[in-house]
């Protein structure tokens, strides 16, 4: 059954705006990590390092500022290899499929962070179904750009600019977002994920709308409920060459939640009217 969900954030936000299976009043936090109790521990969930030449550790804020003010932040580090380095925080996987989530994220990229890098790939943040796109011909055609372990993922492809992509066929989506370094960016995506063509995808920078996507696919067509559940990791993925011999940046408040409402900066901005399954 679908019913139309019109927007209307005005009045009462449409008594929470429900653009997914829940309200606001039953919306649930499935994953979160905040560094402040000195490790990298998840508060809610479970969260694993992934380090290869690069490490996950939780360390004072190294600029304290309106966006971000926590006294113990994430700093991912990784170091130059022959081939290629990551220092990444992986969630749990969650059943995916049909189902609605909102990723919330803080980063900090120092001044002269890539100065010098000479950058062949470098990953900030991944949503991942691996091993189900691994150059393997029965996920590859469905999924824009062809194989590897990253589904949709943020990367950094000049030095300046976050480049968001969105990567199920035939829908295939890209967004790129000025790189502010010397301060925190609070990122927020809420996706609807499913195989059929009612998907969406919200991704608000610092409290305002910068892409809104409606009525598209956001998973394969050969997406397999248990064995390609998407798991999120955020950190540095990434291999390059030059002078620094690391790359250091910082994370914080890294939650996984289905609450759909949008951030408070942003709450009179109508958005397009959804159909969407109950």
């Amino acid at each position: 059954m679908h019913v139309d969900r019109r927007s209307s954030w005005g009045a009462v936000l449409c008594a929470s705006l429900v653009l997914g299976p829940l309200s606001v009043a039953e919306a649930k936090t499935f994953y979160k990590v905040d560094f402040e109790g000195g490790d990298t521990s998840a508060s809610v969930g479970t969260s694993a390092k992934e380090e290869q030449n690069g490490t996950v550790t939780a360390v004072p804020n190294p600029d304290p500022d309106a966006t971000n003010s926590s006294a113990m932040v994430g700093r991912v580090q990784v170091i130059k290899a022959s081939s290629k380095t990551r220092a990444e925080l992986r969630s749990g996987r969650l059943p995916t499929d049909e189902k609605t989530y909102r990723y919330r994220w803080s980063s900090y990229y120092p001044v002269n962070m890539l100065n010098g890098v000479n950058v062949s790939w470098l990953v900030t943040t991944q949503w991942k179904t691996w091993p189900c796109q691994v150059c393997d011909p029965i996920y590859d055609p469905a999924i824009c750009g062809g194989c590897g372990g990253i589904f949709n993922e943020a990367n950094v492809p000049n030095k300046t600019t976050w480049h968001f992509r969105w990567r199920a066929e035939p829908d295939c989506h890209d967004h790129s977002e000025t790189i502010a370094f010397g301060r925190w960016v609070r990122f927020e995506m809420l996706v609807y994920w499913t195989k059929t063509s009612n998907g969406y995808v919200r991704l608000w920078r610092d409290g305002k709308l910068v892409k809104s996507l409606n009525n598209i696919r956001t998973l394969f067509t050969s997406f397999v409920n248990g064995q390609c559940d998407m798991y999120w990791a955020m950190g540095l993925y990434s291999a390059w060459s030059g002078a620094p011999n690391t790359i250091s940046a910082y994370i914080d408040d890294i939650e996984i939640s289905d609450d759909v409402t949008p951030p408070v900066q942003d709450a009179g901005v109508p958005l397009p009217d959804l159909a969407v399954p109950d």
